[in-house]
C-alpha cells in the first residue's frame, strides 16, 4: 500500500513522504529505472530528499542530471542540501554541492547564492522558500499557462501557508489548475474546496449547454461525435451543477447522456429529486401513457442506451409501435 501511495499524484505530499519512510530504500529508489519512468523517478527523488536520510539524499542527488535549471530539479537540490546539512554536516554538503551544475536562465538570485555557499543554513532556507514556498507556488500558477505547471506536484516544498493561499484567493480567485493543486493537499480550507466545486459545476454546465436539445429542432450530431456530459468532470460535477443552481433539472434531463447516469444523478441529489420526478413524468407519461410494452422496452434499453432520456422515450415508443 505504501509503495502505491508514493506515485499517486493526487495524494497529499505529506502522505507520500510518510509512505516513503515505510518502504525499504531499494523500493523507494530502485537501482535501475525502467524505460519511460523518468517522471516517476523524479517524483521519487523529490520525496527521498525530504526523508532526511543522508544515504537516500545522496543517492537522490547523485542521479544525473544532478541539478539543471528546472524548478523541480533545483528544488530537489536545495532540499537535499538542507537535509544533508541537518544530518551529515557541512563536509557532506560541500561534497555534494561541488557536483551540482550552476543553474542557467532565470532563477531567483537567492538560489544562486545558496548553491555558491551551500553550508550557510539561512541562505539555503531562504532560497528553498523563494523557489518552493507558498508564495512561489502561487506566483507560478499566476504567471504560467496550465501546461507549464504540471511539475509543481513533483517539487519538494515547505509546509503550505494556508492563510496566504486564502488571502491570494480573496484578492483574485485561483485558477482551476491552482485550485486542484491545493485541494489535493492536507489542510486545504473549505473556501478553496468550494471554489473547485464551483469551477467544475460551471464547466459541466457549459458542456451540457453545448449539446443540442433533443426535440428542439437543433441538428443532432452523429452519436460517435456526441460528447457525454460525464466526460472530464464526471457525475460529481453534474450533481454540484444542479445543487449550486448552475444547471436546471430540465436541462440535465434533456441534454444529459447517457440516460441511465442522468437518472442516477437525479436520485443522488435530494434537493432536486422531487422536481426530477415531475419533469420525468411530464416527459415520459404523455408519450408512453399506458403502453406497457413501451415502458418495458424503455427499461430494457436503459442500461446500454447512449443517448438522452427524450431519445430513449422516442426509441421505446417507436419500437413498441413496430414490434
Amino acid at each position: 500500500m505504501a509503495e502505491l501511495l508514493l506515485d499517486k499524484l493526487d495524494a497529499p505530499r505529506e502522505a507520500r513522504i510518510r509512505a516513503a519512510r515505510e518502504v525499504p530504500d531499494h523500493v523507494l529508489l530502485p537501482s535501475t529505472v525502467p524505460p519511460g519512468n523518468h517522471a516517476q523517478r523524479t517524483l521519487r527523488r523529490s520525496i527521498a530528499v525530504e526523508t532526511d536520510d543522508p544515504e537516500l539524499i545522496i543517492r537522490a542527488l547523485s542521479e544525473p542530471p544532478p541539478a539543471g535549471s528546472s524548478p523541480v530539479r533545483l528544488g530537489i537540490a536545495l532540499r537535499g542540501l538542507i537535509g544533508l546539512l541537518h544530518t551529515a554536516g557541512p563536509e557532506a554538503v560541500s561534497a555534494e554541492a561541488a557536483r551540482l551544475r550552476q543553474p542557467s536562465g532565470e532563477v531567483p538570485q537567492s538560489v544562486r547564492r545558496a548553491l555558491a555557499d551551500p553550508t550557510a543554513f539561512g541562505t539555503l532556507e531562504t532560497a528553498f522558500h523563494d523557489l518552493c514556498g507558498t508564495a512561489a507556488i502561487l506566483d507560478r500558477f499566476r504567471r504560467l499557462p496550465a501546461h507549464a505547471t504540471g511539475g509543481t506536484r513533483h517539487m519538494p516544498r515547505p509546509p503550505l501557508d494556508w492563510a496566504e493561499v486564502e488571502s491570494a484567493h480573496g484578492r483574485r480567485p485561483l485558477s482551476e489548475e491552482a485550485t486542484r493543486f491545493f485541494v489535493g493537499e492536507l489542510g486545504c480550507p473549505a473556501v478553496i474546496r468550494g471554489h473547485l466545486a464551483e469551477i467544475r459545476a460551471r464547466r459541466q454546465a457549459e458542456a451540457v449547454r453545448e449539446q443540442p436539445r433533443a426535440g428542439s429542432g437543433e441538428e443532432m450530431p452523429e452519436r460517435a461525435n456526441f460528447r457525454p456530459v460525464f466526460g472530464r468532470y464526471g457525475a460529481d460535477a453534474l450533481r454540484d451543477a444542479m445543487a449550486l443552481g448552475r444547471l436546471s433539472v430540465r436541462e440535465v434531463l434533456f441534454r444529459g447522456t447517457p440516460a441511465w447516469r442522468v437518472l442516477g444523478c437525479m436520485a443522488d441529489v435530494v434537493a432536486v429529486r422531487a422536481e426530477a420526478e415531475r419533469e420525468l413524468a411530464a416527459l415520459a407519461v404523455p408519450r408512453l401513457a399506458e403502453d406497457v410494452e413501451g415502458w418495458v422496452v424503455a427499461v430494457r434499453l436503459l442500461p446500454d442506451f447512449a443517448g438522452t432520456l427524450p431519445e430513449l422515450v422516442s426509441t421505446a415508443t417507436t419500437a413498441a409501435a413496430n414490434p
